[in-house]
């Protein structure tokens, strides 16, 4: 649901105002409970989010994203001096929550008073939904902040971590996310917003990773992959990519265990069809991209409607030409329609029409027939049973 649809019902029942934070804020319990009812738990999260918008908010966002900025700069000057001094201990930055002041006062003080919610953090700072986009933590020691509901897209985190802090329900689309951990046992990603993400050296736990959203490599994109050799994991994929990742399927929890089968699947399958680039010369690589096409017709793809039809189009047209080339060995194919419409009736087991072998010519057309309508019917039971776990499921 986007601002423009959440705007739209709230004004259909008696809010007003010009922008969307006008109307929220004309009645925020009753845009709230309304959100609710509507998808539960929802209005709660666009309440964390959309305070961030008043001028409270823009005012506490701006000092934040310059504090986080100024104490990165500060670490990298420090370390800097420290190399040149020969001293190759490098130091990571510490953003501490509670030693950032708004006006003199906590974060989360500055947010009670001018913002009205009824939202409690245990004793941490109060950084609920927080749209920290964009923006680049690297060997960083983040402390003391509840991030939940938070909106990091397009932001970078390599070699964070994170004391005392929780992002669950937080959004990590388009991000690149590299050697993640929690210091303590309090903090998680449980139903973290993956899709498009580049997710690097990563240790996957079911409690850590409960529930992440992701989206999958389609069909296609696996057979460039394999046929170029060539994965760029870069944050604009339109799937999400995993890369040295530590994944245990021993978890009860189906959606966390498929979700770990994907990631192991997916780092398997790449890593393989990467190597064509390390290949010296060009027949070999020829010979690996012939190898690799065949690989993607055995992978867990095949649970894909897209993979299934692919597929079949990709048989009927191989058949095709083999009938058009051998055509002697047919009666009244004298085109390529007439082999396609052939191949298409015995691909799909609907037998002999005025197109059939030349028995006079051999076997060897007989044989090709046979052989096709084989594969159709191993086509089409596989196409019934990936039809029926999708409805099963």
């Amino acid at each position: 649901m986007n601002r423009n649809q959440i705007q739209r019902i709230l004004k259909k029942n008696g809010l007003q105002g010009d922008s969307l934070v006008d109307v929220w804020y004309s009645d925020h319990s009753k845009a709230r409970d309304l959100l609710d009812r509507i998808i539960p738990g929802y209005g709660q999260k666009i309440e964390k989010q959309i305070r961030w918008e008043t001028e409270p908010g823009i005012k506490a966002l701006e000092i934040i994203k310059s504090k986080i900025n100024i104490l990165q700069k500060e670490t990298a000057a420090q370390n800097s001096e420290r190399v040149r001094s020969g001293d190759y201990q490098i130091e990571k930055t510490i953003i501490d929550f509670n030693q950032i002041l708004i006006d003199g006062i906590s974060i989360s003080q500055f947010m009670y008073t001018n913002i009205p919610h009824t939202y409690s953090t245990g004793g941490w700072m109060d950084l609920l939904g927080i749209p920290l986009k964009w923006i680049r933590l690297q060997n960083c020691i983040i402390r003391n902040a509840q991030l939940s509901c938070g909106i990091f897209n397009n932001s970078e985190f390599y070699n964070v971590e994170f004391l005392n802090c929780n992002l669950n329900d937080c959004s990590f689309k388009n991000c690149r996310i590299g050697f993640i951990r929690f210091g303590d046992q309090s903090g998680s990603f449980t139903n973290a917003d993956l899709n498009n993400a580049f997710v690097n050296a990563i240790d996957f736990s079911s409690k850590m990773w409960g529930g992440a959203k992701i989206n999958e490599i389609s069909y296609f994109g696996l057979l460039k992959i394999s046929i170029f050799g060539e994965n760029s994991f870069s944050k604009y994929n339109n799937y999400t990519s995993f890369s040295a990742c530590n994944v245990s399927v021993d978890s009860e929890q189906e959606p966390y265990k498929e979700l770990s089968e994907y990631v192991i699947w997916f780092q398997n399958t790449i890593s393989k069809f990467s190597k064509i680039s390390s290949e010296p010369r060009i027949f070999p690589r020829e010979l690996h991209r012939m190898k690799n096409v065949l690989l993607a017709f055995s992978t867990k793809n095949w649970s894909s409607i897209s993979a299934i039809f692919f597929s079949a189009a990709l048989i009927v047209l191989t058949f095709s030409f083999s009938f058009l080339f051998l055509k002697e060995n047919f009666l009244n194919i004298s085109s390529f329609g007439d082999s396609i419409n052939f191949s298409v009736q015995i691909f799909t087991g609907l037998g002999y029409a005025d197109i059939k072998p030349d028995l006079t010519k051999g076997s060897l057309g007989n044989t090709i027939v046979s052989i096709e309508n084989i594969v159709g019917y191993i086509w089409i039971s596989l196409t019934l049973v990936v039809i029926g776990r999708k409805i099963l499921k």
